[in-house]
């Protein structure tokens, strides 16, 4: 299953790098059960990110989030890449591949394709990408939205997390229900709603 969780500071805050660990820990902590195999953190001063593992492919050399070749990108990716076989046959060319993950595939993807690659991607998946050098961060979801991302914007920055409660485990979080989502019939109920005011 596998599980994301962080957050992006739009400027650096200043805060204690303990006190963001603690914060990743927790969020991180919320959906331990999304990947019992793994947990790793990433956290650079403007995102936080953690991925927890739940190991299919490339059991030993899949860890993520992963980077390229010179440290500029790095991915996590929840779900499947069904063509990163073909794929990587394209790019191997071109590229320095570390492992046998199809995530690492949709990292070199993006290098060599930028925003064109997502059409490429055939599977399920949410991904998170962050261009360190750029400082762009790029949040993709698989067409029919099977992989669950929910997000919330805040003045200073940006929660992300695979399952609501992971958002919530950051003290920044919206805790107010949208209660008329909550009121609105199932037929009439937009695929976005997470019940949470803020959240999407």
């Amino acid at each position: 299953m596998c599980g994301i969780a962080g957050f992006l500071s739009y400027r650096s805050s200043g805060e204690d790098p303990a006190a963001r660990r603690r914060r990743l820990q927790a969020m991180g902590d919320a959906i331990a059960h999304r990947g019992p195999d793994d947990a790793q953190y990433y956290d650079d001063g403007h995102l936080a990110l953690v991925f927890r593992r739940l190991s299919i492919i490339d059991v030993d050399g899949g860890a993520q989030p992963m980077a390229n070749e010179d440290g500029r990108l790095r991915i996590a990716v929840n779900g499947e890449i069904y063509n990163h076989g073909a794929l990587r046959a394209q790019l191997r060319d071109r590229h320095r591949f570390a492992s046998a993950s199809d995530s690492e595939v949709a990292l070199h993807a993006w290098e060599e394709w930028g925003e064109a690659s997502l059409e490429r991607l055939h599977g399920m998946f949410a991904m998170v990408l962050w261009d360190r050098a750029a400082r762009q961060l790029v949040l993709a979801r698989d067409r029919l939205g099977i992989k669950p991302l929910y997000v919330c914007e805040l003045p200073h920055g940006l929660l992300f997390a695979s399952e609501l409660k992971a958002l919530l485990a950051h003290p920044d979080c919206p805790r107010a229900m949208d209660w008329q989502a909550v009121d609105r019939p199932d037929t009439g109920q937009p695929c976005d709603t997470s019940y949470v005011r803020g959240v999407a």
